[in-house]
């Protein structure tokens, strides 16, 4: 039996070929990285090369589902759309249920279920997406994942796309609880650079702060922190070839 045709089917050893097609869909979008501050959540974006003669401003990582949460992807454009989409649609049918604001736990979960629900249908397939939903409960940052089997996970720091084998060890390593907003944007400028090429023109760096600010960070400002950040790993690099140097010396 051909078990990854069929979406519904699991194969012998457990396998429901579908859904791993659609994480491997995931796996070939463009890398994007959140890391959870003190007081903000910094969003890293690698942007897609867009044709000559397309308006860039067409082609977005970033949507906003409620004032307070905001929806960042790895994977397939249109799944995301169409995620947003109904994550709106609820988002609305809550505040008129409740008269007040949903959670970001909340979004995340009914997101997630959505993506679950397309896993057990006949008819449909799985979303490619991988996303980030994300923003500030009060003055507390909450970032959640969630997959195309519908699983959904709270993160400090994550990474996905076509480079995370790389950027989430990056960010086990460096990251540490209580950052401040400077540290969060070089922690996420500097996991993006170890995979991604002339950063200057194809990074977005974005703060969410409370009260549903949200600040794109001017390309001027980004250029600078990147200067800054590839002269400390030049110095690093320098540091440990003199170290190499003076061990073969002593040898």
């Amino acid at each position: 039996m051909s078990y990854d045709r069929a979406l519904t089917v699991f194969s012998p050893d457990g396998h429901l070929f579908q859904v791993e097609y659609a994480m491997e869909a995931v796996r070939k979008g463009y890398s994007v990285v959140a890391a959870v501050c003190s007081h903000c959540i910094v969003l890293g974006i690698e942007k897609k090369t867009t044709a000559q003669l397309q308006d860039p401003r067409s082609v977005k990582k970033l949507m906003k589902i409620d004032e307070n949460i905001t929806f960042l992807f790895a994977g397939l454009n249109a799944d995301a759309r169409k995620l947003v989409d109904i994550a709106r649609v609820e988002a609305q049918s809550y505040r008129m249920s409740y008269d007040e604001i949903p959670s970001v736990k909340y979004i995340a979960n009914y997101v997630g279920r959505q993506q679950q629900i397309y896993t057990q249908r006949g008819g449909r397939r799985p979303f490619g997406v991988c996303a980030f939903i994300c923003g500030m409960d009060g003055d507390e940052g909450r970032l959640f994942t969630t997959d195309p089997a519908g699983i959904v996970t709270e993160w400090r720091a994550n990474a996905s796309g076509r480079n995370e084998t790389a950027l989430r060890p990056y960010l086990e390593s460096h990251y540490k609880e209580g950052l401040s907003e400077e540290e969060g944007i070089h922690l996420v400028l500097a996991c993006l650079l170890e995979t991604v090429s002339m950063a200057e023109q194809s990074v977005d760096i974005v703060v969410l702060r409370a009260n549903a600010v949200q600040e794109t960070l001017p390309k001027e400002i980004v250029e600078e922190k990147i200067a800054v950040i590839k002269e400390e790993k030049k110095r690093e690099l320098e540091a440990k070839e003199a170290e190499k140097k003076e061990e073969v010396d002593l040898s």
